[in-house]
């Protein structure tokens, strides 16, 4: 027979009571109602849980991954913006991914010592797909140069300025005028 955390015996083999376990509750994390005598929802430990097993995969020290996430601005290594996706279960925006180098840790897990930073789903996607490969996106920028460059001649006899709405557009637009003159 086990002690509940309340002080009274469970009377089988669970960890809680039984009215601790029919107790309705507010979880810490999202204020959402549940029952049950933890201090989070299924969905809030769950989210710690996976916060856990990624430290652990990464290679991280606890408050590491944190750490990297302030030191970046909670924004992208790449791209510079905020994670957009939203989890259907919980209705939060997923967290940046932890990027690692392949060439030392093959597949999804690190060591630790190759992780390089944070980025957005679409950005970890990106390196991906080009196998992390540099000549491979330097080439997709050079064509992506290419084409913006043409497309911002075609729009000199409009009069219409480039639109700047980040600052990737920025650097984008000098290096377009740079190759122009």
């Amino acid at each position: 027979m086990k002690t509940c955390v309340c002080g009274r015996k469970t009377g089988d083999s669970h960890s809680q009571c039984l009215a601790c376990r029919s107790t309705e509750r507010q979880c810490v994390e999202c204020s959402r109602t549940f029952v049950g005598a933890r201090r989070r929802c299924g969905s809030c430990a769950s989210v710690q849980t996976n916060e856990k097993q990624r430290d652990k995969r990464m290679g991280l020290q606890p408050g590491q991954f944190d750490q990297m996430l302030a030191d970046q601005g909670g924004l992208c290594a790449i791209c510079f913006r905020s994670e957009k996706m939203v989890r259907a279960v919980t209705q939060r925006v997923t967290g940046l991914s932890t990027d690692h180098d392949h060439m030392c840790c093959p597949g999804s897990d690190s060591c630790g010592q190759c992780v390089r930073g944070l980025v957005c789903r679409n950005c970890n996607t990106l390196l991906g797909m080009a196998e992390d490969n540099i000549l491979i996106l330097q080439s997709a920028i050079s064509y992506l140069t290419k084409f913006a460059f043409l497309r911002d001649q075609a729009s000199v006899g409009n009069h219409s300025e480039p639109q700047v709405g980040h600052p990737l557009d920025v650097a984008v637009n000098d290096n377009i005028t740079q190759k122009g003159k």
